[in-house]
């Protein structure tokens, strides 16, 4: 709307206001004037309620303004109705024809019976309630107004006013609901009755060490009416501190969250050693009937972080908000917590650092986490498709994709990309992303065969003769290449395991590249091993070796040699490795190499040939414990450098002699020539050189579970899938149960 000066037109305006918990409607004989509708407060003891209406034409001008009450305008329980005018005068072109007119409302006092003298009103203090419409910032709604015609406007509020009893410190009501909140962080450590900066943290919350750690704690709780259940929302819980900004998630747990995927970020951070959910029910009695009240604490190992910043918002009522999101329509009381970690002390509902307010009308608020019924739970506002990924930042969000996966690296997750594999997304996915291979466009995938396999795209465009994987604590899959073309020979490469693009790090060989080549690559497992890559390097006419990287294009020098007709060591490296730090195999790593030998290998450089335990050897697994034993699993063939259709088994060491080798799955049974065995968790999969993949059990039994491209090993992922190699491409893939 724009000032302006036109003769006014008045026309009839019906302004409903309700407060509380509805609202009544505009009588239907109100024409040819406006009609202001308050329905009776629904707040304990309010006998009157004291208004100011005023109305704004088109051009911002004041039409009229009057002073009403429940006691003279209703029936003295804060209801009201008053008749008035609209100005039907359209000044402002922008408004497309309309004559907006803008109604203010002002609570200016609400009064209860005094008890002195029954039947005498007097005003409710102040400082026990919460005015959502104030003198200062009235309560606005914007209306067209017609001429000759009738237009309702509804205000609808909600009152918060403290209540005759509290929970945890002071208690206030929402609509029918009484709520009570605090923040906690120190206690009176020094005995002088006054808790200040002086005094130490709370010392509950356990660290790493066994030990309690600073602690702080936030407690929301509310009680319903009788015989009704409370709804309780809080947002994401933020600590923005000099180190960046930390959340926690309040529907998570319960209980402590380090470690869990339901915290975010991960926690232990630079902010939170620990973070930990209380939520629960209380079976509480109001004049002999039962209610009940539910609460939702959130405790906070405090780690040390800087100028940490803690911000929370909460609210209730005495059912679920459609979507976790307060109604548009209505003014709705919340408590804020909002807090310096560092000047922390004790604060309850009341205090600068835990306050409340009032959503203003047409400005709904929205809430992340929800807890009513038997759980908590996400009420996905601003995540359309719930899969705890905001919409801002998702890659699919009207599609459930929490991984985000984005194998051909376009920005559009594959769960949402009608060209998962093609980065151009062309018309019918007609563009080859890695050029054609195979006489096909495609990328050879991943094909289940068990129920509940499921297999994803989370790379395309993996070097030529891609031939090994492993992952990487660093969030990344590395793999190395052996071809003939020198090119893209003794690759190193790395892509996401959420998925993206591929990223060649450089080559490693020793010699020439035309005598080099890259047989498998592994991360060391930590202690003894240390973490780094290790690279199986194998050079014609001059042994084999075995290097480490430190994940850039500056790789480091070798630090395990093992020349050719060196102590026995072997020619070409075939399989493995599998690390070993303590118990009946040591601190060695195993692999075996042609002629089906078996090797190991110490960090002092020592290298033992253990012997040949058949013509073949393509896997080398060490057994996790429990009915695996921690035995030396490989997978075997009778035939040399076999091929698809030739017999493979798998065969166990239980000490470091050969002799020790028994036979878990027979030639017989019918697996075909091995190409990988890896432990996925405690699931033993072998991985055939026709791309099937078993699952073998201890009993010697197997079955299948899905097949892939023929040249690709097997990764073993901490959440149970495990990664495989398509042709060009990478997959993870869900094992089902």
């Amino acid at each position: 709307m724009r000032a302006g000066r036109r003769a006014a037109i008045l026309a009839p305006l019906v302004v409903g206001l309700a407060a509380g918990c509805g609202a009544a409607d505009a009588p239907a004989d109100a024409t040819g004037a406006l009609s202001v509708v308050i329905a009776p407060l629904d707040l304990p003891e309010v006998t009157d309620a004291d208004y100011t209406l005023s109305v704004y034409n088109d051009a911002e001008e004041l039409v009229w303004t009057r002073a009403i009450s429940s006691d003279r305008h209703g029936s003295g329980s804060g209801d009201a109705t008053y008749i008035g005018t609209c100005d039907a005068t359209e000044t402002d072109a922008a408004d497309a024809g309309q004559a907006l007119n803008r109604v203010d409302l002002v609570v200016d006092a609400l009064y209860r019976d005094d008890p002195a003298s029954p039947g005498t009103d007097v005003p409710l203090a102040v400082d026990l309630w919460m005015n959502p419409c104030p003198s200062a910032s009235p309560c606005q709604l914007t209306t067209p107004c017609v001429e000759n015609a009738d237009v309702a406007v509804t205000f609808d509020l909600t009152i918060m006013r403290a209540a005759a009893q509290g929970f945890f410190d002071v208690a206030v009501s929402f609509e029918d609901l009484f709520c009570s909140a605090k923040l906690d962080c120190r206690y009176d450590s020094d005995g002088d009755t006054d808790v200040d900066t002086a005094d130490s943290y709370l010392q509950l919350l356990h660290t790493a060490d066994g030990a309690r750690g600073d602690t702080a704690i936030v407690a929301f709780a509310c009680t319903a009416g009788v015989g009704d259940d409370t709804a309780l929302y809080l947002t994401t819980l933020t600590l923005s501190c000099d180190e960046g900004d930390f959340t926690v998630t309040p529907h998570a747990g319960p209980g402590n969250l380090a470690g869990s995927a339901g915290a975010a970020p991960a926690i232990p951070n630079a902010a939170l050693f620990q973070a930990a959910i209380y939520r629960g029910v209380e079976q509480l009695e109001t004049g002999g009937q039962p209610v009940d009240k539910r609460y939702w604490n959130i405790a906070l190992g405090l780690a040390g972080a800087t100028a940490c910043q803690l911000t929370l918002e909460g609210t209730a009522a005495p059912a679920p908000f459609d979507g976790g999101v307060t109604p548009s329509d209505t003014t709705y009381p919340f408590i804020r917590w909002t807090a310096d970690l560092d000047s922390c002390t004790q604060h309850p509902l009341g205090s600068p650092e835990v306050s409340t307010a009032y959503t203003p009308l047409g400005a709904p608020h929205a809430y992340a986490s929800a807890y009513y019924g038997a759980t908590a739970l996400p009420t996905c506002a601003g995540d359309a498709d719930c899969d705890g990924v905001a919409d801002v930042s998702d890659n699919c969000p009207s599609d459930p994709n929490a991984d985000q996966r984005d194998g051909d690296g376009d920005g559009v997750g594959d769960a949402c990309d009608p060209c998962p594999r093609d980065p151009a997304d062309g018309v019918g996915c007609d563009v080859c992303p890695c050029g054609t291979h195979g006489g096909s466009c495609e990328l050879a995938g991943v094909t289940p065969i068990a129920s509940g396999v499921v297999a994803t795209q989370i790379a395309a465009c993996l070097p030529a003769a891609t031939n090994g994987l492993t992952r990487n604590t660093d969030g990344n899959v590395y793999g190395v290449t052996s071809t003939a073309t020198l090119a893209n020979n003794a690759l190193v490469f790395r892509f996401p395991v959420a998925g993206g693009a591929v990223a060649t790090l450089g080559q490693l060989h020793r010699g020439t590249l035309t005598n080099a080549r890259l047989h498998r690559i592994a991360q060391g497992p930590g202690g003894v091993w240390r973490s780094d890559m290790y690279l199986f390097d194998w050079v014609s006419g001059n042994g084999a070796y075995i290097d480490t990287i430190d994940g850039t294009p500056s790789f480091t020098s070798s630090v395990y040699a093992l020349p050719e007709g060196s102590g026995g060591s072997p020619n070409t490296l075939t399989s493995g490795p599998a690390f070993s730090s303590s118990g009946t195999f040591g601190s060695y790593t195993y692999f075996g190499a042609d002629g089906g030998y078996v090797y190991r290998f110490s960090t002092s450089n020592s290298v033992s040939n253990l012997g040949r335990v058949a013509n073949d050897l393509r896997g080398v697994a060490l057994g996790p414990g429990g009915a695996w034993g921690t035995d030396l699993y490989l997978a075997t063939s009778s035939v040399t450098n076999g091929f698809t259709g030739t017999p493979g088994a798998v065969v166990k060491l239980t000490t470091t002699s050969i002799s020790s080798a028994t036979t878990v799955v027979p030639e017989a049974a019918g697996l075909d020539f091995p190409k990988d065995l890896a432990f996925v968790g405690t699931r033993l999969l072998y991985k055939e050189d026709n791309g099937r993949v078993v699952e073998v059990f201890p009993d010697g039994t197997f079955t299948p579970l899905f097949t892939a491209y023929s040249g690709s090993t097997l990764v073993a992922m901490p959440d149970g899938s495990v990664i495989v190699e398509g042709d060009r491409a990478a997959f993870a893939v869900t094992l089902g149960p």
